[in-house]
């Protein structure tokens, strides 16, 4: 914030205080979070200097988030450009996903959330794309959940539009079905 960088908070943390409403019924491993790629510099030097390191065994880029950035006694960090991996990476344009983003208010902290739409389809495609369903049942409740807080505000042709836009129409649907919304 005090350098002006916008960042979005990713799954846990937002689902866990904007959506479930109460930060024991959503486990976290990590914070997520989503800068523009133009920022990601200046982000890993703040990092730096508030004493996060990469280990060396986890030295690795990820085609949509730099390796996790931890500090003892803190949750890691995952810093992402992008909220999924190519081939699908070059059809999300992120910058879109910042006009978009919502204000939320994370442990008194004013951060950016996805809108309810790019949410729901980020948990969808974070759910069958990136994991192959191998994340447990987690993530099908983080859907029903958005989907639940969500009911009366998602607007499903934006849903439809953008999923099919980004080319992931299918594992959506999949992914909506397996949680029970469609």
């Amino acid at each position: 914030r005090k350098d002006n960088i916008p960042v979005i908070a990713l799954k846990g943390a937002h689902l866990a205080i904007s959506v479930y409403q109460n930060i024991a019924l959503r486990p976290m491993a990590d914070v997520d979070l989503l800068v523009r790629q133009t920022d990601l510099m200046r982000v890993q030097e703040i990092l730096v200097e508030q004493g996060y390191t990469i280990s060396k065994e986890e030295i690795f880029c990820a085609e949509e988030h730099l390796p996790p950035y931890r500090k003892k006694d803190s949750i890691s960090l995952e810093i992402h450009f992008n909220i999924v991996a190519p081939p699908f990476a070059g059809r999300v344009d992120v910058e879109k996903l910042f006009v978009r983003a919502q204000t939320c208010i994370i442990e008194g902290v004013e951060v950016l959330s996805l809108c309810p739409e790019d949410l729901l389809i980020y948990l969808c495609m974070h759910a069958s794309y990136h994991h192959g369903f191998d994340n447990g049942i987690l993530p099908l409740f983080d859907i029903a959940a958005v989907f639940e807080h969500y009911k009366g505000g998602l607007d499903w042709e934006q849903v439809s539009s953008r999923s099919n836009e980004w080319g992931v129409g299918k594992c959506i649907y999949v992914t909506l079905s397996l949680a029970e919304i469609v």
